[in-house]
């Protein structure tokens, strides 16, 4: 695994070498090792971190002179055996970058569609004088794109783009979306980046480039097939069992110890569970870290659950090899690692709250040598998908009504509640579904770039389509399991993340056979009887502890204390906050006069009418400040 990073100067041969500047741009970084190759007109580097056994024995770039071939490649691959079976490789400790070689070499630029992993992969073909531009099903490892004129470039980083075409300017458009709401959400667009002209290659794609044209194609497009599973519930089970089993265990190639991160959600809960199963039985351990309050903190929500160890040593008492380690981030707050991450992370971050913790619990797995990091983020959108109100919306729709309140009603004695308010919470998310909202925040941000982007109607066409509300129509269902956006951000953060502390992430909920089954499976496989999110709370009995199973009155909820931290720590971060709230650059695209305004409330000593939004909205502009003024 590594970050890549390389140009085609198209047509000059005498060009200006810039693959070293380039390369500086990743010294900040947790890199093993630099190698750079050249060929022709195309130069390519390659950042080498050891992941896994194999990796140190990587030679990347990989430069076959006599078929004229340079190849760079950000790999860990799921389905080692299968290739090296279907290219007759014998050697039990070949790198994955040979493999990747040797399958373009057997199969050609459609390749990739036989690969399963994570990856981001460059192919320069001197003979067809193409350059290919690959990355994986789901996007897990970000890769970023420039055409200009001195050439084409593409990198991991945008920082090393940036190092090769230092003109290149701050894009209005992503940084006006970015900062238009208050929600942790910063992609709205597709495929666009916080620099004009930069764009990051989306998911399940390839680019085929030569000097006068090129041409993205699209390998993998799940959504297309229809075909559905009948509703056999114990061949669904096992199905569902058998995968999601196979996805967790295909990841687990840490060359020294593997962590994961956990809460007591169904989703981390499950992948945390299978891991430890299979890790016992190779005798190793399996490092759990969740993150929980400074202190003896109590959520006001009622239905909210603070700290979430409990959930960990309920795995603990079903894995023996499973250890807790907690992360209570003593004495930080949002504020605390901002100014660290930004430049690293190159996005202003609008999740500052988590990011404390999350780069803590990296911190830690690295000092632990937990080479991978297991995690099940995508789980709400594949195994624990499926709300009570998107299958009475299903039902109705196919006018099987006498379902529809045999599930209402089995819900509501399952809930304690009446049918009559389950009604009524259906037809008002029906109403709202239907409604044209005013998503943008204009607390802060000049009025004339909402309107001049159409922020707005981009917001809710997004909302409208992707789904993962409490009431999805089938489309909304499908585009939730397979969304653009969010693959786009998760690759970002997943990729930065694994740069600064030289630890892989995977989420086996995220993999393509996990997606691939959860868009074939009917409807209830993920509620039937009343029961929501069946494959995780279900089908996982056994496997999850009841306990977790069982919660279905309450959540867990991160960064409970974020604004107990914000407070506490308020006299320590004025100063920060006043000299980052002063940065010209941020006038470009904030009110000046506005920000006036935010900052007089948050002065004031008397409790705010909505204290949350107005710390995370200064959260948000000190990350911005920090992006504009670390370039």
């Amino acid at each position: 695994m590594s970050a890549v990073y390389g140009m085609c100067h198209w047509e000059n041969l005498e060009y200006e070498s810039q693959i070293k500047k380039m390369e500086s741009a990743l010294y900040p970084y947790k890199i093993d090792r630099y190698n750079t190759e050249e060929m022709g007109i195309a130069e390519f580097g390659c950042g080498i971190q050891h992941f896994t056994q194999e990796a140190e024995r990587e030679i990347l770039p990989f430069k076959d002179e006599r078929q004229g071939i340079l190849m760079t490649a950000d790999v860990v691959l799921d389905n080692r055996a299968e290739l090296m079976r279907q290219l007759g490789v014998s050697n039990p400790g070949v790198a994955d970058g040979e493999l990747v070689y040797l399958a373009y070499s057997k199969w050609g630029e459609e390749f990739v569609k036989l690969l399963r992993g994570v990856f981001a992969i460059a192919i320069y073909d001197m003979q067809k004088n193409i350059l290919f531009l690959y990355t994986d099903h789901t996007g897990s490892r970000a890769v970023n794109y420039y055409n200009g004129k001195e050439g084409f470039a593409f990198a991991t980083t945008f920082s090393c783009i940036l190092k090769a075409f230092p003109q290149i300017r701050y894009n209005e458009k992503w940084i006006t979306a970015c900062e238009a709401t208050i929600s942790p959400d910063m992609e709205i667009f597709r495929e666009i980046t916080p620099y004009e002209g930069i764009f990051q290659l989306e998911a399940g794609t390839y680019l085929r480039v030569s000097e006068h044209e090129w041409e993205k194609k699209v390998y993998w497009e799940p959504l297309k097939k229809k075909e559905k599973l009948p509703f056999e519930d114990t061949h669904c089970r096992e199905i569902f069992r058998s995968t999601y089993e196979q996805c967790v265990k295909d990841v687990l190639r840490s060359r020294k110890n593997t962590g994961i991160m956990v809460s007591s959600g169904l989703d981390s809960t499950g992948v945390a569970c299978i891991a430890a199963n299979q890790l016992n039985k190779e005798g190793k351990k399996l490092y759990g870290y969740t993150s929980v309050p400074d202190g003896e903190f109590q959520s006001k929500d009622k239905y909210s659950i603070a700290n979430e160890a409990w959930g960990a040593e309920e795995i603990k008492k079903q894995h023996a090899n499973f250890q807790v380690n907690l992360v209570p981030c003593a004495g930080m707050d949002g504020l605390t690692k901002l100014e660290e991450l930004t430049p690293l992370l190159e996005i202003p971050t609008k999740s500052a709250p988590n990011v404390m913790w999350i780069d803590e619990i990296y911190k830690q797995c690295r000092e632990q040598e937990c080479y991978i990091l297991l995690k099940g983020q995508n789980g709400n959108a594949t195994v624990s998908y499926g709300k009570i109100l998107t299958n009475l919306f299903y039902q109705m729709k196919h006018f099987h009504f006498l379902k529809a309140g045999k599930e209402r009603k089995a819900f509501a004695k399952m809930m304690g509640v009446s049918e009559k308010r389950i009604i009524k919470a259906f037809f008002k998310e029906w109403i709202q579904n239907h409604q044209t909202e005013d998503y943008v925040d204009r607390t802060i941000l000049h009025n004339d770039l909402v309107e001049k982007y159409e922020i707005n109607n981009a917001i809710n066409a997004m909302v409208h389509n992707s789904g993962g509300g409490i009431l999805d129509n089938e489309v909304q269902m499908r585009n939730f399991m397979f969304d653009y956006i969010n693959f786009a951000q998760l690759g970002l953060y997943d990729t930065r993340f694994s740069l600064i502390h030289g630890v892989l992430v995977r989420d086996p909920t995220k993999d393509k056979r996990m997606i691939e089954l959860c868009l074939s499976l009917p409807i209830e496989c993920f509620v039937h009887n009343g029961v929501e999110r069946r494959l995780s709370r279900e089908y996982m009995q056994g496997i999850i502890p009841d306990k977790i199973t069982g919660m279905i009155h309450h959540r867990g909820e991160q960064s409970a204390d974020f604004m107990e931290r914000m407070k506490r720590n308020k006299e320590k971060n004025n100063e920060q906050i006043e000299r980052l709230c002063k940065n010209k650059q941020l006038f470009s695209y904030i009110d000046q006069q506005k920000l006036e305004v935010l900052l007089h409330k948050y002065e004031q000593k008397e409790k705010q009418r909505d204290e949350f939004s107005l710390y995370a909205l200064l959260l948000n502009v000190c990350s911005l400040s920090i992006f504009l003024e670390k370039r």
